[in-house]
C-alpha cells in the first residue's frame, strides 16, 4: 500500500491523516472483523503481512479535488478538438449527392475530385477536408495493395484508381505481345491522404488504413482512424454466448415460408444486436437492404481484366459502402457517446487505432523459409495420406480377386481399373473384416469425385478419418454427423446413428464423446489438432500406423503459420526497413476488446510451432528503442477490488489478500490455481470445473469430477440464493454501459456468463485507456519523443527515441502506477496496491495540466508526418 505521506497527496479529501488505508469514512469494525474470520478460515496469517518503507516523496497538486477529476480533464484536454470537428461534421443536414449513373466514375490514375453541383472531374492530389468517410477495395488473390478508392467529405465525392490498375489497362489494350504481361501493384500504389490533420472514418478501417501512405511513417500521421464496427461492437455488439442463437434463428427465418412463421421465428432471436459487417449493419441501423454480391469481383479476380471491364459499375459499388458507412456513423457515434460518456473512453480507443510494428530486413526471409517449410510439410502430409488411404483400402479389399472379378463383368482390360469399377466387388468380398472393425465400417465405401486440385488429400478435412486404425485408450476412434468425433451419447432408436452403428452397439459398444476444454457438453470437431497433441504424445490417442503420427506432429508443427500466415498484412518500406500496420479492431468484443488475429494472440515462441517466435523480429529501427510493460493479472486485481470494496479495505477478502500479499511459498500467490480463479471470476460454474479437472486427469470419474467441482465453488462462492440482475451495468472507473444486447430489458436473466465476463474484461479496458492518456501526458509534459507502438488488452509497447529511452521508462512505471487509482476511489478503497519500492515512483504524471503545449491541430494525434523519415 502507499506510504501515509504518499497517500495523503494523491487523496488529499480522504479524511485519513496517518493510515493509507482508511478511506473517507470509517472502516465498519464488523466489516473488518468478518474480514478476519475469512483470512483466518483460509489459513491466511495477516500477522505476516509485509510492510513497505514510509517513503516521503513530493508530488505536484492534482488538478482537481480527486484524481478522477484529474482524468477527465487530461480526456476532455485530448479529445474535445476531435468531437467539436465531429459534432460540425454531424450537424450537417446531409451529404453531398452520390450520383446514381455509374459512368460518372472516371478511370484516371490517383484521386479525382467530382463538383457536387455539375459533377465535373478534376485531378486532386488528396481529397480536402477535416472529415473523410474512406472505403478502399482490394483484390485478395493479387496482391493486398489498393485497386480503388472512393472517400466523402463534407463538400464533395472523391475516386482513387491505382497507377497500377491504369498500367494493366493499358497493357491489356496494346497490341504488342511483349506489352501482355500485366504488372504487380507494389508499394508506390499506396493511397496519399495528405499531410493535413484528419479523420478518417470506414467501416473495419484498419483494413484501409493499411493501404494509405503517409501512416507508412516513424512519425505518427495527424490523423485520427474511426471504425463503425468497433463503435457498433460497443454499443449493439452480439456476444459468443447469444451468436449461436442469432445464427439459428437467421437459418429458420430463410427456411420460414410464411411471413407469420418468419416472425414467430424472429421473436427467438437475441434482440437489439446484429452481426458486424457493413450489410448487417446498414439493415439494423438504416434500415435498408445493401447488396454486398459485387463484391465478388474483387475477391475472384486473377488479373486487372475483370476490374477493368466492369471499372465504373464496381467503383459505383465502393461508392455507396462509403455512403452507407457515412449514415451508419451517424446513427451509431452518439449512441457510443451515450454509452461511453468519459473522454477517456474516446481517446483510448481512438489512440490504438494508429498502432504499429516496425520490421528489418529479415522479416521477408523469415516469410519466406516458413512459407517453404509449411509447403513442404503440407505435401508430406497429403502423401501420408494418399498411402494410408491406399492402405485402408488394401486392408478390406484383395485388389487382384476384385479385379479377376470386375473383368469377369465386362471390365476394360486395357485401361487401368479404376476403385469406382471393383470396389463394390471387393467389398462383397471382404464383408467379414467390415463386421468385425468398427473403423473401417464408419468410412463411406461409395465411390464419388473427388474435388482436389493437386494429387494428394485435403487434409484439413474435419470428416477425413485422417488416420486409419485410429484409437482412444484402444477403442475405435469414429465420427457421429451430430456429436462429432469420439469413442457418451445414449442413442435413441431409429435415429440415424443408431442405425449406422446399430451392430457395434449390439456388440457392447457405446459412443463416447472425445474430451472438451469447454466441457462434455462440447463437441470436439477435430481430434487431429494442437489440442489433442498431448493425448498423441502420452499414447491415449494412438494408431497402428507410424506414418500417422508422423504426419500428425507435421501438422501440429505447420498449422500456426497456416492459420496465421496470411493475418501479417501490408508492409511498406525502404530496403532495410518496414512498417507492418495490424488489422486491429480496436473494439472487436463487446467488452471492447482489441481484436487481431496475429499480433494479439501471438504467444511465446515454442520449438513444436513454426512461426510461433513472429514477436521478436518486431524490432526498433535505428535511432529507437521500444519500452512496455504489463499488468501482472489485471482481471484477477480487477475483481478482488470489487470484492474488497464491499469491506472497505484492499486485501479483505481471499482473493484480494492473494492479490496484495500472496506468495508462491504459500501457494497463496496470483497464479496458484489460476485456471479455477479466472473461472469464477468470468462466471464459469461448476461444469466448467468438472470439465477442467477431467481434462488434466483423465482417469478422473464424471461423478468424483462433479462431487470435486461441486464442493470446491461452496467453500469458495458460496451457496447462491438469489441473483440481483441491474438494470444500468456499468464499469465502476469510466462509467461505460453494457451493450444494448444485454441489457436487462433486452434480454431478462439469460446470458448472466456474459454479463459478467463484460464487467470484468470491460473494467480491465478502462485501465487501458487510462494507462494511453496517462502516458500521452507525460510523454507531451517531459517532451519525450515516443509514439504509441501496439496495446495487447493489459500490455503496453511504445517506440521511443535512444535519447529518450530511459526518460521513457519512467512514464511507463508511473502510469501503470496511477492508472488504478480512480477504480478504488470509485469504490469508496481510498489506497492502492503496490509491491516492493514501486510505491516510491508514484504520478509524476500530476504535473500542472498548463505545461503541455498546446498543438494547432488536433491533441490526439502527434506532429505532423515526417515522410523523410519513413521506415
Amino acid at each position: 500500500m502507499l506510504s501515509s505521506s504518499l497517500h495523503k497527496q494523491v487523496f488529499p479529501h480522504a479524511s485519513s491523516a496517518s493510515s493509507s488505508t482508511s478511506s473517507a469514512s470509517s472502516v465498519d469494525p464488523h466489516a473488518i472483523a468478518i474480514s478476519h474470520a475469512h483470512l483466518n478460515q483460509w489459513q491466511l496469517d495477516i500477522s505476516n503481512s509485509t510492510e513497505l518503507p514510509n517513503v516521503h516523496l513530493p508530488l505536484p497538486p492534482l488538478q482537481g479535488p480527486t484524481i478522477a477529476h484529474h482524468f477527465e480533464r487530461l480526456g476532455q484536454h485530448y479529445a474535445q478538438p476531435t468531437l467539436d470537428l465531429i459534432d460540425a461534421w454531424l450537424a450537417q443536414p446531409g451529404h453531398p449527392p452520390l450520383a446514381d449513373d455509374p459512368a460518372t466514375w472516371l478511370m484516371l490514375p490517383g484521386w479525382t475530385r467530382y463538383d457536387p453541383i455539375d459533377g465535373s472531374p478534376t485531378p486532386v492530389p488528396y481529397p480536402d477536408g477535416p472529415v473523410v468517410v474512406f472505403d478502399v477495395e482490394t483484390c485478395p488473390k493479387l496482391s493486398r495493395y489498393p485497386v480503388m478508392a472512393t472517400a466523402l467529405t463534407g463538400s464533395a465525392w472523391y475516386a482513387w484508381v491505382s497507377p497500377w490498375l491504369i498500367r494493366a489497362a493499358s497493357s491489356s489494350s496494346s497490341s504488342d505481345p511483349r506489352a501482355n504481361s500485366q504488372p504487380q501493384p507494389g508499394a508506390a500504389d499506396l493511397i496519399p491522404l495528405g499531410p493535413h490533420a484528419q479523420i478518417v472514418i470506414g467501416h473495419n478501417v484498419s483494413y484501409d488504413r493499411a493501404c494509405v501512405l503517409e501512416e507508412y511513417s516513424i512519425r505518427k500521421s495527424t490523423r485520427v482512424w474511426l471504425d463503425t464496427l468497433s463503435l457498433h461492437v460497443a454499443t449493439n455488439g452480439m456476444s459468443s454466448q447469444q451468436r449461436p442463437d442469432f445464427d439459428k434463428v437467421q437459418r429458420v427465418l430463410k427456411k420460414a415460408a410464411t411471413e407469420r412463421a418468419k416472425a414467430a421465428a424472429a421473436q427467438l432471436a437475441p434482440d437489439h444486436t446484429t452481426g458486424n459487417g457493413l450489410a448487417a449493419c446498414a439493415k439494423f441501423y438504416l434500415g435498408v437492404d445493401l447488396e454486398k454480391s459485387t463484391r465478388d469481383a474483387f475477391v475472384d479476380a486473377e488479373s486487372a481484366d475483370p476490374i477493368v471491364a466492369d471499372f465504373n459499375s464496381l467503383m459505383h459499388y465502393c461508392a455507396t459502402d462509403v455512403l452507407t458507412t457515412a449514415n451508419v456513423f451517424r446513427k451509431v457515434f452518439p449512441q457510443f457517446r451515450q454509452k461511453c460518456p468519459h473522454p477517456v473512453s474516446f481517446v483510448g480507443q481512438a489512440a490504438m487505432g494508429s498502432c504499429f510494428l516496425p520490421v528489418n530486413d529479415q522479416w521477408p526471409k523469415f516469410i519466406a523459409q516458413c512459407d517453404e517449410r509449411v509447403k513442404a510439410m503440407v505435401d508430406e502430409i497429403e502423401e501420408y495420406l494418399v498411402m494410408l488411404a491406399h492402405m485402408t483400402v488394401d486392408m478390406v479389399i484383395d485388389r487382384s480377386a476384385a479385379v479377376n472379378l470386375y473383368e469377369g463383368e465386362g471390365g476394360d482390360e486395357n485401361n487401368e481399373f479404376p476403385l469406382s469399377g471393383y470396389l463394390p466387388e471387393g467389398l462383397k468380398l471382404r464383408q467379414d473384416v467390415l463386421e468385425s472393425n468398427p473403423w473401417l465400417a464408419q468410412l463411406n465405401w461409395e465411390c464419388k469425385p473427388l474435388r482436389i486440385t493437386k494429387k494428394g488429400l485435403p487434409y484439413k478435412n474435419q470428416k477425413l478419418p485422417n488416420y486409419p486404425d485410429a484409437t482412444w485408450l484402444g477403442f475405435p476412434l469414429i465420427h457421429s454427423d451430430r456429436d462429432k468425433w469420439g469413442y457418451m451419447i445414449v442413442f435413441k432408436s431409429g435415429s440415424a446413428d443408431y442405425i449406422v452403428f446399430q451392430r457395434w452397439i449390439d456388440q457392447g459398444y457405446r459412443f463416447f464423446k472425445l474430451p472438451h476444454p469447454d466441457g462434455d457438453a462440447a463437441n470436439a470437431g477435430n481430434p487431429f489438432t494442437k489440442a489433442f497433441a498431448q493425448y498423441f504424445a502420452d499414447g491415449t490417442l494412438q494408431s497402428a500406423h507410424p506414418q500417422a503420427k508422423q504426419a500428425l506432429e507435421l501438422q501440429l508443427l505447420a498449422s500456426y503459420w497456416i492459420s496465421r500466415a496470411t493475418a501479417f498484412g501490408l508492409k511498406a518500406g525502404r530496403k532495410h526497413w518496414g512498417m507492418i500496420l495490424p488489422q486491429m479492431q480496436v473494439m472487436g468484443t463487446i467488452t471492447r476488446r482489441a481484436v487481431e488475429n496475429t499480433w494479439l494472440t501471438a504467444s511465446n515462441a515454442k520449438k513444436g510451432r513454426l512461426g510461433s517466435d513472429v514477436k521478436r523480429h518486431v524490432v526498433a529501427p535505428p535511432g529507437y528503442a521500444l519500452v512496455g510493460a504489463d499488468v501482472d493479472s489485471e482481471e484477477l486485481w480487477i475483481s478482488s477490488v470489487m470484492g474488497d470494496a464491499q469491506f472497505g479495505e484492499h486485501g479483505a477478502t481471499a482473493l484480494g489478500w492473494m492479490t496484495l500479499q500472496g506468495t508462491k511459498a504459500h501457494g497463496t500467490d496470483l497464479h496458484s490455481a489460476k485456471q479455477f480463479n479466472y473461472a469464477r471470476i468470468y462466471g464459469a460454474g461448476e461444469a466448467f470445473a468438472t470439465g477442467t479437472l477431467r481434462q488434466h486427469n483423465r482417469e478422473l470419474s464424471m461423478e468424483e469430477a462433479t462431487r470435486k467441482a461441486k464442493t470446491l465453488y461452496e467453500k469458495t462462492k458460496g451457496l447462491k440464493s438469489s441473483t440481483l440482475i441491474a438494470g444500468d451495468p456499468r464499469t465502476p472507473v469510466l462509467g461505460c454501459q453494457i451493450p444494448n444486447s444485454l441489457m436487462r430489458q433486452n434480454c431478462g436473466s439469460s446470458y448472466l456468463t456474459s454479463r459478467i465476463n463484460w464487467v470484468v474484461q470491460s473494467s480491465g479496458v478502462d485501465y487501458l485507456h487510462l494507462l494511453i492518456v496517462a502516458m500521452q501526458y507525460l510523454i507531451d509534459t517531459h517532451k519525450i519523443d515516443a509514439r504509441l507502438l501496439i496495446t495487447i488488452h493489459d500490455e503496453i509497447r511504445y517506440m521511443v527515441h535512444d535519447e529518450d529511452k530511459y526518460r521513457g521508462q519512467r512514464p511507463v512505471h508511473h502510469a501503470h502506477q496511477s492508472h488504478p487509482i480512480p477504480a478504488g476511489e470509485s469504490l469508496d478503497i481510498y489506497g492502492l496496491l503496490a509491491k516492493g519500492d514501486q510505491a516510491m515512483l508514484i504520478a509524476t504524471k500530476l504535473a500542472p495540466i498548463t505545461g503541455i503545449a498546446q498543438p494547432a491541430t488536433s491533441p490526439l494525434v502527434a506532429a505532423a508526418a515526417n515522410t523523410d523519415q519513413s521506415i
